[in-house]
């Protein structure tokens, strides 16, 4: 589980947990902190990866629980 996986620093330990062979479930809200349309192809490039679930928009007010029934932690 990566959070802020479309922003600054998340594509990158997305990237590496991924080539360690790794399932990543990125977690990134999509605001308007950081440029959006790097976010966003933050995002697609890494919705590419077979490995890389993404959950975006849609977590804005989601219990942290509920996020968590799609990771194995």
């Amino acid at each position: 589980l990566v959070t802020g996986a479309a922003g600054f620093i998340g594509p990158h330990p997305c990237d590496r947990l991924l080539a360690e062979g790794h399932e990543v479930l990125g977690v990134d809200a999509l605001t308007d902190t950081y440029d959006p349309a790097l976010k966003e192809r933050n995002a697609e490039r890494l919705r590419a990866r077979p490995a890389f679930t993404f959950r975006g928009e849609e977590l804005l007010g989601l219990p942290l629980a509920k996020l968590l029934d799609d990771a194995d932690v």
